[in-house]
């Protein structure tokens, strides 16, 4: 009974979405801009209301609690940002909003790597125990909302004064300095809580108890703490990628000498790969006869000066 009543509230989802989209787009065609408009918001009213009603009837569930909580501070930040934007402070809108990103990522994330260490395993379940157990500590939430908070808004706090490249190398640098102090700490904090807590709440009797090793006891912590901070890593990589990607798409006068030279070095010199390479010298026979070369040449032109004795 349940799956077909879920059916049917997908569809009419779709159906809403659809509807609104589809005449929205023809009214916006046919050049009727202001119903375009007011047919695409009741759409999206009825859906935001169709969704937050089925997620009521579920509401005994946790998933659908988390989903409720997720919608309305999406909707409400997205309000805030558009308000923001539109306000003329569309650098704080653009930090709010990668903010609720890194943070919608960085959970999604850990949910699927622990969605992903399923089984009977030991090692894979001590890994799940690891990444709960880093959630629920709260200097590891500490280090992870700094993180959260750290990329999205240190592009916004940059002088927009200064060069650009100059703007993009001092994004770099802290972010990426920064990245790493903060989940090298976590690392530690976690890494040491998480065997310490088992020991100090003698926890960890309870798991030698069972079919596991000393050897795929710590191999499952290692791995929890592995999977934790790669996840960690390809967010925040992803996330100084995208707001270094913002920053070099900063609008410009291109009839602006410095500013074009400025954009220059920041396509040619900064955002580059470079290779470390080695001097390549001369050999002994072609460095003595450059010099014969070239003191034949200083002779020609200046005779008076250079003689031949």
């Amino acid at each position: 009974m349940f799956e077909k009543r879920w059916i049917q509230w997908l569809l009419v989802l779709i159906g809403l979405a659809v509807f609104g989209a589809g005449i929205g787009a023809l009214l916006f065609l046919q050049g009727m801009t202001t119903a375009g408009i007011v047919i695409t918001s009741m759409a999206l009213v009825g859906e935001t209301a169709w969704i937050y009603w089925g997620l009521w009837c579920r509401r005994d569930r946790r998933w659908a609690r988390w989903t409720t909580l997720f919608v309305a501070g999406y909707q409400a930040l997205g309000v805030v940002c558009l308000a923001l934007y539109y306000g003329g402070d569309q650098r704080t809108a653009i930090a709010l909003g990668g903010v609720f990103l890194m943070a919608l990522a960085m959970v999604a994330g850990l949910a699927l790597v622990r969605s992903l260490l399923v089984g009977g395993h030991p090692i894979t379940g001590i890994a799940r125990a690891v990444i709960d157990e880093a959630v629920r500590m709260k200097v590891a939430l500490v280090f992870l909302v700094c993180l959260a908070l750290w990329l999205p808004i240190l592009p916004m706090v940059l002088d927009p004064t200064e060069l650009l490249n100059y703007r993009i190398k001092t994004f770099l640098s802290w972010s990426l300095s920064g990245m790493t102090v903060l989940l090298s700490l976590m690392t530690v904090f976690v890494a040491c809580g998480t065997i310490t807590s088992e020991v100090q709440r003698r926890q960890i009797y309870l798991s030698m108890t069972k079919p596991v090793g000393r050897a795929q006891y710590l191999l499952g912590k290692w791995l929890g703490i592995i999977l934790l901070n790669l996840w960690l890593v390809v967010v925040s990589g992803l996330a100084i990628d995208l707001f270094t990607r913002m920053l070099q798409a900063e609008p410009y006068n291109p009839t602006n000498a410095a500013q074009r030279r400025d954009h220059a070095t920041v396509n040619d010199q900064v955002l580059v790969a470079r290779v470390a390479t080695r001097p390549q010298l001369p050999s002994d026979a072609a460095l003595h006869q450059y010099i014969a070369d070239r003191l034949r040449q200083l002779q020609q032109d200046n005779p008076d000066t250079f003689t031949v004795n």
